[in-house]
């Protein structure tokens, strides 16, 4: 239920005015070091690179390794997990001996997985906020990672998302925003799940200014390598081509735009 009086946003207000020590839900307790991050799950120990949530490196006795190219690993005994994204941060495959690739929703959201030869493996369903309504039982479903806006899921409906964790069955984060600039500090996505999504744990329209970004930088490619063929006297088809990408890239870039404004 989302509630505005005085331009103050309530939605799901968490039960102390801090970091809360434990989840209502499964009665685990999480303690936090001195920058805020969450060094504990009861007795699983969480560490990361710098300050803050932002860069884990192990949950446990499962590893993280963060590429610069979107790629991130996860080791657990002798299993390892590559996922990869866009230059936009979305979700795109995962692979885990053999290669599979996800197919999502408005928001991001991995709701299904093909092989890479076409067969449907299996999917998840969510509430708006969440909350797991279905999983395939494939064991390629269950123990993929990224799912809910294409982040990743420590399990028992907790999501890392950035800077914060979320919990999907209370529909906020579990810890305060690092910012100090919301009214309520564990809102998530504005308390509009639906539309919006905070992948970053800090900016409820971060999605949509990731994917701004990145259709700027390719329009940016486009336009270079426009120029580029025009200079070596490139036969009309393919400039005629390149203009026409480029023209398409700008109409996408400014809906992604008008769209991070609206959410913003």
């Amino acid at each position: 239920m989302v509630k505005t009086m005085a331009a103050v946003i309530t939605c799901q207000p968490p039960e102390a005015a801090d970091n809360p020590s434990r989840n209502g839900l499964t009665g685990v307790t999480t303690s936090y070091g001195p920058r805020g991050e969450a060094t504990a799950f009861g007795s699983t120990a969480a560490d990361y690179f710098g300050t803050g949530n932002t860069d884990r490196l192990s949950r446990g006795s499962t590893t993280f390794t963060n590429g610069p190219l979107g790629t991130i690993q996860r080791t657990s005994g002798s299993t390892t997990h590559t996922y990869t994204r866009s230059p936009g941060g979305e979700a795109v495959g995962m692979r885990a001996g053999s290669s599979f690739y996800y197919v999502a929703d408005h928001l991001g959201s991995v709701v299904g997985l093909f092989s890479a030869t076409g067969t449907w493996i299996g999917g998840y369903s969510y509430s708006p906020y969440g909350e797991a309504r279905f999983t395939s039982t494939s064991s390629v479903i269950t123990n993929n990672a990224l799912r809910y806006i294409g982040e990743h899921h420590d399990g028992a409906g907790i999501y890392k998302l950035g800077a914060r964790y979320y919990d999907t069955a209370q529909g906020r984060f579990t810890q305060m925003d690092p910012s100090g600039q919301e009214a309520n500090p564990y809102a998530y996505a504005s308390c509009n799940p639906i539309n919006s999504s905070d992948s970053s744990g800090l900016v409820a329209c971060q999605g949509a200014i990731n994917r701004t970004i990145a259709s700027t930088v390719l329009v940016g490619v486009s336009l270079i390598a426009l120029v580029a063929s025009g200079a070596a006297a490139a036969p009309l088809v393919a400039g005629a081509i390149g203009a026409t990408l480029t023209a398409y890239g700008i109409a996408r870039t400014a809906y992604y735009a008008g769209d991070a404004v609206n959410q913003c």
